[in-house]
């Protein structure tokens, strides 16, 4: 029994001295370091990448949001230079009503008023909730100037019997500051 313990310690330590340990390392070395290299450039590209898709995020964001602010002040234009439209709209309402009421009085009939009248009054009130609609967008979508602007312009609105009679400062006060706010908080 002894003979055998002796002859496998004896064949383990041959085998100790013929294994040349200088190369053994120098290959576990460069495996790690192919690792650590494999890992480093992974962890470096994951956050090249992160950092990549954060900046394409806040520009797309910042697009969209330049976009919106295009399309709204192009609204607002819009509908601001339709104020005399409904003014228009509204006086031919009133020509119209007073039209039916004198036909009612000639014919002593119950003739209903024209529905002319009434589409002029609708369209005068599409024109009024379209700016509001407008007005409220722009004091969301742009900077303090702006929403200071819309306040103004509301005050003016509301104290006017005939709203789109309001006067003209107040609506360029408004598309100015609407011009000049185009890319706050986007920079």
């Amino acid at each position: 029994m002894e003979d055998k313990a002796t002859a496998r310690r004896g064949f383990w330590t041959e085998a100790r001295r013929k294994i040349p340990w200088d190369l053994l390392l120098v290959a576990l070395l460069t495996g790690l370091l192919s690792l650590g290299g494999v890992w480093l450039g992974t962890y470096l590209t994951a956050q090249n990448q992160r950092t990549q898709w954060a900046r394409d995020t806040d520009l797309a964001q910042k697009r969209e949001i330049l976009q919106k602010r295009i399309e709204l002040a192009d609204r607002t234009t819009r509908v601001v230079n339709r104020l005399p439209v409904a003014a228009y709209l509204s006086s031919v309402a009133k020509i119209d009503r007073l039209d039916s009421q004198v036909a009612v009085l000639r014919k002593k009939s119950g003739v209903p008023a024209s529905n002319a009248s009434v589409e002029h009054i609708v369209q005068a009130a599409d024109i009024k909730t379209e700016l509001l609609s407008v007005m409220t967008l722009d004091s969301l979508y742009f900077g303090p100037k702006t929403a200071q602007a819309v306040r103004n312009l509301n005050v003016a609105l509301s104290k006017k019997q005939s709203w789109w009679e309001v006067d003209g400062k107040y609506t360029q006060a408004l598309l100015d500051a609407m011009g000049s706010e185009l890319k706050v908080y986007l920079e």
